[in-house]
Order: C-alpha cells, then sequence, then structure tokens
C-alpha cells in the first residue's frame, strides 16, 4: 500500500475527494489533517520496536570517539550490561556516567529505525491505517458511532497484525535483553 493509498482511505471515511498526490502545497485542508494523523501514527506504531524495524548492529566510533546514530533512529539500547549508561542523545550515543559523547569504542546495540511506510508488511500498513483513521475522523467529524465501527475495525486489524508478527518475529524469550541482564547479573 502506497501512503497517498492510506491517505485517501482516511478521506474516504469523511466522503472528501481523493488527493493526486502528497506534495503539501496540492494537498486539501483534510488531505493534508489525513497525512499529518497517518505520519503520527506510523512514528507511534514503529517507536515500540518490531521484527521488521529492529536489529541487532555494532555501532562503530568515528575518530573522535563520536557514534553518530542513522537519522531514522527512534531508539536505542545497549546489549552489554556494563554499556547500561549509554543512550541515543541527539543524533549520537551519549555516555551518561561520564558526561561525554566520547564512547572511544564501538558498541553493540538493538536499534529501533522507522522505515517509510511503504516499506512496513501489509498487516502493519493495515493497523497504523485503520489506527489513524478512527482518530481521523474523531478530529474532524466526532460521530461516536463511525468510531465505535472504526475501533472494532483497528481490533481486528491488530490481531492480525500481532499474528504475522508472531509468525515472523522468530520470538525466543532467551533472547530478551532484559531477561539475559538478569542472567549475566547471575538471579
Amino acid at each position: 500500500m502506497t501512503k497517498l493509498n492510506a491517505v485517501n482511505r482516511m478521506l474516504d471515511l469523511l466522503g472528501a475527494p481523493p488527493e493526486d498526490s502528497l506534495v503539501s502545497s496540492d494537498l486539501s485542508l483534510e488531505g493534508s489533517r489525513a497525512l499529518t494523523r497517518l505520519d503520527d501514527e506510523v512514528s507511534y506504531f514503529q517507536s515500540q520496536g518490531w521484527y521488521f524495524n529492529t536489529f541487532t548492529r555494532t555501532l562503530k566510533q568515528d575518530i573522535d570517539g563520536y557514534i553518530y546514530l542513522p537519522n531514522n533512529t527512534l531508539r536505542v539500547d545497549t546489549i552489554d550490561p556494563t554499556d547500561k549508561n549509554i543512550h541515543k542523545k541527539g543524533n549520537r550515543l551519549y555516555d551518561f556516567e561520564n558526561n561525554t559523547y566520547a564512547i572511544n569504542r564501538d558498541i553493540k546495540v538493538e536499534i529501533i529505525l522507522e522505515l517509510d511506510f511503504e516499506d512496513m508488511p501489509y498487516e502493519a500498513q493495515e493497523y497504523i491505517v485503520a489506527k489513524a483513521s478512527k482518530e481521523f475522523q474523531m478530529d474532524l467529524q466526532g460521530s461516536e458511532m463511525l468510531y465505535r465501527a472504526l475501533q472494532a475495525q483497528e481490533a481486528e486489524a491488530y490481531v492480525r497484525f500481532k499474528k504475522q508478527d508472531s509468525d515472523v518475529g522468530d520470538y525466543n524469550m532467551l533472547e530478551n535483553p532484559e531477561l539475559q541482564d538478569l542472567l549475566w547479573r547471575g538471579y
């Protein structure tokens, strides 16, 4: 699904005409609001971290010892428990224990990246459009009856997404970073 398709599905709920493109200067007021709501939901949803946007990587330091993050980084968590005070600050990693950006070594992390809407799995797109549509409708019309119908669609879409996430994610309790931290400490 394209982002334009998603915006037009949201506009269709209101009986508004579809958009031909997502160029901001060409959008109607409703189209602009639909796009903003969709973008907000995409960011919020992906910030939770899913199999399709969560990666384990070793981030390399530059010559000054700084570790820069990709522009689309939503969240970073260090893997090694001894690095627990190193977190994202701006577009770099920051050592809060030593109050410095100079990490001076490579760091292994779990990183959550925000992907373009079109690069997300279809089930995730469907859920985001359902949630954004429900909120968009409430913002502009406030129909309680339509809200309840859209809430049911959102719940169904979320169940489909979670099933797909479970099937593809290959989750393993023993690979959970929090559990690994506990095991490392000897609990």
